[in-house]
């Protein structure tokens, strides 16, 4: 037998669906005795909260059955709203992406960002995949002799320099170490030493770049989790550049080097105890992403070298080590 609250739960039940039935309008509503439009079926008010679509991935939106027409989602991976019409999916709204809004005739990528940090120097850009990523490394602050602790203020940005001369940074970008590129934050996709409405990319950002360009495994595959090693094929080859400034071997040896525009250069690796290496043979570079371990004396970088087709991962990084930065587009 159902209890008074039970039947009462019942009754109103039937008489707001009776209510539907007559009126044909339905507001849902934070607000008292809201009335929905007479022009709308259904009217969602409020003032501090939204209309939130299902949120899924390719293959999670791939994997419905049957979809209605007009059925609609968020697209985590493209970032778009889309909507099924006529048998597939099409794109109702994407979040603006890439390198829209930066195309410059005159640039050798096609995309600049002109002098983003009031100090005359312009920088290339490159998109790849729908990310817009610098195409050069960043060039920023004041030079102080390589090995002394550059701090993390970024008031007064800091970096080393190659043999600590001021020309190299011309050529390499600066070197940083961790603490300053992060201009002190611990907080993955920081904007550190970019530019406003970029950042110091994560470890993530560069596994989509890689599995975009490598020729044998796709973004997602568990090849690009593996740890203190080279990964992939031959996603470093398309993503260096400039061969006269690599030593010779597998890595310019290979047919598609240079070929994604990415453009990585070999300014090698400035250390804490204040000596230089592998310039011409290596390339490093730092990620927003702290080391898995919550080591604060650690964190996740990239490295190219001159032997290698792949792209080294390290999780274990020495963050007062300097390294090149490229930035991405929020």
């Amino acid at each position: 037998m159902k209890t008074k609250k039970e039947i009462i739960v019942v009754l109103l039940m039937i008489i707001f669906s009776v209510s539907i039935a007559a009126q044909q309008r339905v507001v849902i509503s934070d607000k008292d005795n809201q009335q929905a439009h007479p022009s709308a079926i259904l009217e969602l008010v409020s003032d501090d909260k939204g209309f939130l679509l299902p949120r899924m991935t390719e293959d999670e939106k791939n994997a419905i059955i049957d979809p209605a027409e007009s059925l609609m989602i968020f697209n985590t991976e493209s970032i778009c709203i889309e909507i099924w019409i006529d048998g597939s999916w099409r794109n109702f709204w994407c979040s603006p992406i890439g390198c829209t809004g930066f195309e410059n005739a005159s640039s050798s990528t096609g995309f600049l960002l002109e002098d983003p940090y009031n100090d005359g120097k312009d920088y290339e850009l490159v998109e790849i995949n729908k990310q817009c990523w610098f195409a050069e490394n960043v060039n920023i602050g004041s030079r102080i002799n390589v090995g002394s602790n550059q701090g993390e203020d970024c008031s007064d940005i800091i970096k080393w320099c190659y043999d600590n001369d001021s020309d190299n940074c011309d050529i390499y970008g600066g070197f940083y170490q961790w603490n300053m590129a992060m201009c002190g934050s611990t907080t993955e996709g920081a904007q550190g030493i970019c530019p406003d409405g970029w950042s110091i990319p994560t470890d993530d950002d560069f596994e989509k770049l890689e599995g975009y360009l490598d020729s044998t495994y796709d973004y997602g595959d568990p090849q690009w989790d593996i740890n203190g090693d080279f990964r992939g094929n031959d996603a470093g080859a398309k993503m260096a550049g400039n061969s006269d400034l690599w030593e010779d071997d597998d890595l310019t040896g290979h047919a598609e080097f240079g070929t994604s525009g990415f453009d990585v250069i070999p300014g090698g690796l400035l250390m804490n105890h204040g000596s230089s290496a592998n310039m011409g043979r290596r390339a490093y570079f730092w990620t927003s992403t702290d080391h898995d371990l919550a080591d604060d004396a650690r964190a996740t970088n990239r490295a190219l070298f001159y032997t290698e087709t792949k792209v080294r991962r390290s999780t274990e990084a020495i963050r007062t080590h300097g390294m090149n930065i490229r930035c991405i587009k929020d």
